[in-house]
């Protein structure tokens, strides 16, 4: 199993934090997020960790990883940063945004999963985004899931009856699932090369939903976080303990 870290985004709305460093290197009790999510890799036994690198790369000095370069982080998106890294891609691998930090638990009880593409969910996300949001509805997802699969993810919704859980930035591949991946995202390419160039991880996800692939979700009740924000940070700071260590995130 190999674990992508998509860590090219320069973190503006952290400055000045950010100023001199990428988004992953912010620190939280003493570690960077970055360090904090190889930690959990490590911990369940994945040592093959690639971190998609942009703002500030020669920042990232982390032994043992492997760095690919997306160079052009500043006109693109996290599909494109992913695809940059196919070179190396393994049969089997978990994608990470680069802005989470998250309970092993999580991650082991994903990468256990047997389905050819998993998406972790929070069902408990109401309350969390109650506290980092005056309005829920304003950065929250859609997320709908009928006999075990997600049909709708990343969508705008117009009322919270649309968001059945929400999904955190963990995705895992398998093997029986990385042609379908893969294809889908270079037949897109092939046809809308601009837009492929600024798609959101969501609407590949989206794509594949639409096309009748199962997206199985991982359903778990927090365990994570999510550093977006300086008042993000904050929140971090404070329910770090309670929530990385949540036995519920199972």
């Amino acid at each position: 199993m190999q674990l992508i870290i998509l860590a090219a985004g320069m973190g503006t709305r952290l400055m000045p934090i950010t100023a001199n460093i990428p988004k992953c290197l912010v620190r939280l009790k003493g570690k960077t997020i970055l360090e904090w999510q190889i930690e959990a890799a490590r911990s369940i036994g994945i040592n093959d960790i690639v971190v998609i690198t942009g703002f500030r790369s020669e920042a990232i000095q982390i032994p043992d990883i492997t760095k690919v370069h997306n160079p052009q982080y500043e006109n693109s998106n996290m599909v494109y940063s992913l695809f940059c890294a196919e070179p190396v891609m393994k049969s089997e691998f978990v994608i990470s945004y680069g802005d989470i930090v998250y309970s092993p638990k999580i991650l082991s009880r994903l990468t256990t999963c047997k389905a050819p593409i998993s998406v972790v969910v929070d069902d408990e996300w109401k309350e969390y985004w109650n506290e980092r949001f005056d309005d829920p509805l304003e950065d929250a997802e859609s997320l709908k899931i009928t006999n075990g699969s997600i049909y709708s993810i990343g969508q705008k919704p117009n009322d919270i009856n649309e968001i059945e859980s929400q999904y955190i930035g963990l995705t895992c591949i398998k093997p029986s699932g990385k042609q379908q991946f893969l294809d889908t995202y270079k037949n897109f390419n092939e046809r809308n090369p601009t837009s492929a160039r600024h798609l959101y991880m969501t609407d590949l996800l989206q794509m594949l939903a639409d096309q009748l692939i199962n997206l199985t979700p991982v359903h778990v009740n927090r365990g994570w976080i999510e550093i977006d924000s300086l008042n993000d940070l904050s929140i971090a700071e404070k329910h770090f303990h309670t929530v990385i260590s949540n036995e519920k995130s199972l």
